[in-house]
């Protein structure tokens, strides 16, 4: 079993969702919890749907772009 580290992982996960026409102008529809802007700007923030979550985050540059 081959090891990586965060940053190649990082790497790979983020090509392979760039590479895939599934990922190409989505929406995702979920329960919103745990909103917290950080000081620095960016805002992290959970969506859920009962069985599954997605961890994310918004940088502060991109707060002008949600509706």
């Amino acid at each position: 079993m081959k090891t990586y580290n965060v940053a190649e992982c990082s790497q790979f996960l983020a090509a392979a969702i760039q590479k895939s026409y599934i990922f190409k102008n989505i929406t995702v529809r979920g329960t919103l919890s745990g909103v917290h802007t950080h000081f620095s700007g960016v805002t992290f923030f959970s969506l859920y749907d009962g069985s599954r979550r997605i961890s994310c985050f918004i940088g502060r540059m991109h707060h002008a772009f949600l509706t």
